[in-house]
């Protein structure tokens, strides 16, 4: 049996953005490697690929679940990925938010 492992996933935002490292992202990857767990890392920013074509392309089977960080500048990109997904793999997110909370599917 395969065993399935997290997709840490960054999203493609237009924006002000400029390339940058996802410290928690890392982390946490770091954490699991440290314990003996794989996991993949995917920034559609810098591949310069969208939500949409991303999903179509990537293999989803061996994924135990996809880990975003989120911000209020990728809202509509993560709304779209957890829409586009349909369930097909659970979707965790992290990252800062204000001091009211917004729901986003």
């Amino acid at each position: 049996m395969n065993k399935k492992i997290p997709l840490f996933l960054v999203l493609n935002v237009e924006s002000h953005r400029t390339p940058e490292e996802n410290l928690g992202i890392y982390y946490l990857q770091a954490a699991l490697k440290a314990s003996g767990t794989d996991s993949d890392y995917r920034d559609l920013w810098l591949e310069n690929m969208s939500t949409k074509n991303f999903i179509e392309k990537y293999d989803f089977s061996g994924m135990l679940f996809i880990g975003v960080s989120g911000c209020l500048s990728n809202l509509a990109e993560i709304s779209e990925l957890i829409r586009l997904l349909h369930g097909k793999v659970p979707v965790v997110m992290g990252g800062y938010k204000k001091s009211r909370a917004t729901r986003i599917c």
